[in-house]
């Protein structure tokens, strides 16, 4: 068994074979057509959840995916991007007031990238102080 490299096209398997009289001779044992590349799958189930200054992002694990990119976009056109390898990834939060977008994509063996999915997010709402009372 064996694994053809990426890419489509027609392949062929080759034997040397040796023998005690002198040089090796090549023979084409098989000839076959390798499949195109395909692509990941789009990541399911993101979750994003906003706290203390930081965004968390998970999501189900693609097969076939050695790497994720995660991009994070917000109202005031600011952007953070990382790639990473498990399906989760922690982001500092730059501007917790404003609402974005979080968009997920796999990266197959060959850096080929499947369909991205894009989850919204809302702003973080401060916690409101209590007014100091005035005692007259």
């Amino acid at each position: 068994r064996f694994t053809p490299e990426p890419g489509r096209g027609r392949r062929s398997v080759v034997g040397l074979v040796a023998g005690i009289t002198g040089p090796g001779q090549q023979l084409t044992l098989a000839t076959f057509r390798a499949p195109g590349l395909t692509h990941p799958a789009r990541p399911a189930s993101v979750h994003v959840v906003r706290r203390r200054g930081s965004i968390r992002v998970t999501w189900r694990r693609v097969p076939g995916a050695v790497r994720y990119e995660v991009l994070i976009r917000l109202a005031d056109y600011s952007q953070t991007f990382r790639v990473v390898r498990r399906p989760r990834a922690v982001l500092t939060d730059p501007f917790p007031a404003k609402a974005g977008t979080v968009t997920v994509d796999a990266l197959g063996l060959s850096g080929d990238r499947g369909s991205t999915l894009t989850v919204r997010i809302k702003a973080v709402r401060p916690k409101r102080r209590p007014r100091p009372r005035h005692h007259r």
